[in-house]
């Protein structure tokens, strides 16, 4: 005998896990449709006892009023399931369109979940058992956040795996405090993308600075990613979200030179955007629920300030690329002339900021990062980054001078004058080096040698220091 438990258990896990939605529930709840917009089938749970004429009467019913179907649905179903629960089909009453089956067991309903998607993967992972009335509230609910909550996000959940797998390799190959390690493991910087690393823009949605950035990140991610995925579906969820990532990146690199960009916040604002874009564009929700929820994401954009090295930059371009995202999601449904004038527009916009992402000065981020490191005494570590600098083949005449001040420190001068001496078979006339190796060969007494350098440097630039040193060398070259 099928219990009302297992009823409501059975249309929880059938909801949960595919397409279908609850469309309608008699008051003596033995009369539950449910139904599947895309596949335009309903399920319907009988359990009032038939007969041959009563049945007979039931199917006529629904086949003669599809034209109230389609008025309260807004379409005509293409195939009934009926079940009859806890009896067995008087004679044969299935046809093309009304297919009817008897459900006596438990394995007869787990049996009406095995083909629903993402089935399998989730039985694996059973939630705890709950009580008729839990089971029958989650499924009986009045709005779109509680229907959100309850069906299974693929999608979502997929993503936050990927982040914390990330994350976890990030830390167990150490480095966490050194920027550098970020940038190695493919966070996003404006030095590294112009140089042709233009994948960043994608890595650095799967990497975070630390535990509390990563946890805040993935429990926003996961409600807001279960809300975009229930009204979008899978594969427009998946574009909305590394759109708004991409499109938050490249406006954060437009304005942003200098800083390390990290984390999947601008992918999120970009869920955050589409959200707004669908409230204004469903015209399904009362302004107050409008109102709250765009204060809740004012809050969570106020709150991401509290971690370190935030990137408003991202957050408002992620904003901005999720609400255009889901304007030609929406204008492509409705008028594909004006979707694609409007993809145009968004095509010039990428366009515009990448001529302006090329077009801005370069900050060496390495350089940067490892001056940043001698600044605070750490040698090694700077050591370190300078290193990869050479590996990567991002050295400039910078890199040189640093290497050669961190030699010094470590070593001795006669090191130091020895990368020095290396970087300017590369750099011939840079004053920064050739001013360095005068200083080097003052600090051994070669006075002839550094002036010569010395010399090398002033007929590059106009520089005090320069005319300082020189004046010393004269007093002691007399």
């Amino acid at each position: 005998m099928i219990t009302k438990k297992q009823i409501w258990q059975s249309i929880y896990h059938i909801i949960k896990y595919s397409d279908y939605e609850l469309a309608y529930i008699n008051d003596e709840e033995s009369d539950i449709i449910l139904e599947n917009k895309n596949k335009k089938e309903l399920i319907r749970f009988i359990s009032e006892k038939q007969n041959v004429q009563s049945l007979t009467f039931l199917i006529d019913k629904m086949k003669d009023n599809l034209d109230v179907f389609n008025s309260q649905l807004n379409y005509i179903p293409q195939k009934i399931h009926l079940l009859l629960l806890d009896q067995e089909v008087p004679g044969i009453a299935n046809d093309r369109l009304v297919k009817v089956k008897s459900i006596h067991t438990q394995r007869d309903l787990d049996h009406l979940t095995i083909s629903m998607p993402y089935r399998v993967l989730a039985g694996r992972f059973k939630s705890k058992p709950m009580s008729q009335e839990t089971y029958r509230s989650k499924v009986i609910k009045n709005n779109f956040i509680d229907l959100a909550m309850v069906k299974f996000a693929p999608a979502t959940l997929l993503l936050i795996v990927i982040n914390v797998i990330v994350y976890l390799f990030t830390f167990i190959t150490g480095r966490m405090q050194n920027g550098s390690h970020l940038i190695d493991r493919g966070g996003l910087t404006h030095f590294n993308f112009v140089h042709g690393d233009y994948y960043r823009v994608i890595t650095s949605m799967f990497l975070h600075f630390d535990f509390s950035h990563l946890i805040f990140n993935m429990m926003t991610l996961f409600i807001f990613g279960k809300l975009i995925e229930y009204l979008f579906g899978v594969q427009r969820y998946l574009l909305i979200y590394f759109t708004g990532g991409l499109i938050g990146n490249l406006i954060s690199l437009s304005f942003d030179t200098t800083s390390i960009s990290a984390g999947a916040s601008g992918a999120i604002s970009g869920l955050l955007g589409a959200l707004v874009a669908y409230f204004i564009f469903s015209s399904k929700f009362e302004r107050k629920f409008i109102i709250q929820t765009i204060l809740g994401m004012i809050i969570y954009l106020l709150i991401t300030n509290v971690f370190a090295q935030v990137n408003n930059f991202a957050h408002f371009g992620g904003l901005f690329g999720g609400f255009l995202t889901a304007l030609l999601i929406y204008v492509f449904n409705k008028n594909r002339n004006y979707f694609y004038m409007l993809l145009v527009g968004t095509i010039i916009i990428i366009t515009l900021l990448l001529m302006n992402i090329f077009s801005q000065q370069q900050n060496h981020i390495y350089n940067m990062q490892a001056h940043k490191a001698m600044e605070q005494g750490n040698f090694k570590q700077a050591a370190t980054i300078l290193q990869d600098t050479f590996d990567n083949g991002y050295e400039n005449e910078e890199t040189y001078l640093l290497s050669g001040l961190v030699s010094a420190h470590e070593s001795n001068v006669t090191e130091a004058m020895s990368v020095w001496k290396k970087g300017l078979k590369k750099f011939p006339n840079s004053p920064s080096l050739n001013y360095q190796m005068a200083l080097g060969m003052r600090a051994t007494d070669n006075y002839s040698k550094a002036r010569t350098y010395l010399h090398k440097a002033m007929e590059q630039e106009n520089n005090a220091a320069f005319k300082r040193l020189d004046d010393e060398i004269k007093v002691f070259d007399n």
